[in-house]
């Protein structure tokens, strides 16, 4: 696994053009923006990436950063349509924790905010993308869960820069 920092300019405010564009370097690539910035964890070498160390140890301690949506979804029996309703901070670090322990790792400090939602805007819709951004550190628990969530992220709208589990020492 690979890190990469890559500078993007004004579309990195566009999510899905940011989209579109770590899709096209790779599918499967997790990221995360960081102003005009975005942090890109891919199984593919970029240019000025490094790698990843994956050499973890049950009760080390790593600061971390996770940019996640906060929201439930439920189906509109008419229609069939998905709503999603934001889920408060408190409610949504409670499903966090959770989601921790079936991933080999514990919130050791903890710091939440909501961020204003991404507007989407397709000629037949729009989409609003709620997000929350988290900071803190994390205690490490079981080393093979905990690799697979840093490679495969956690929660929901991966592809539109969520769910990457960005951890240093």
């Amino acid at each position: 696994m690979f890190l990469s920092s890559i500078f993007l300019g004004p579309i990195a405010a566009d999510i899905y053009k940011t989209h579109q564009l770590i899709a096209n370097i790779d599918s499967k690539a997790l990221w995360q923006r960081r102003g005009h910035r975005v942090l890109v964890l891919s199984e593919r070498q970029l240019e000025n990436s490094k790698e990843v160390p994956l050499d973890f140890q049950p009760g080390e301690h790593l600061g971390f950063t996770l940019r996640i949506r906060p929201v439930s979804r439920s189906h509109e029996h008419e229609s069939g349509k998905i709503i999603e309703t934001q889920i408060p901070v408190d409610q949504m670090l409670e499903k966090l924790r959770l989601k921790a322990s079936e991933n080999g790792f514990s919130f050791c400090d903890v710091f939440a905010s909501v961020e204003d939602p991404y507007i989407l805007r397709k000629p037949e819709h729009t989409i609003q993308l709620y997000s929350m951004y988290v900071v803190g550190e994390l205690n490490v628990i079981d080393t093979n869960q905990f690799r697979s969530v840093l490679r495969f992220g956690i929660g929901r709208s991966k592809r539109f820069g969520f769910g990457l589990l960005n951890v240093w020492d």
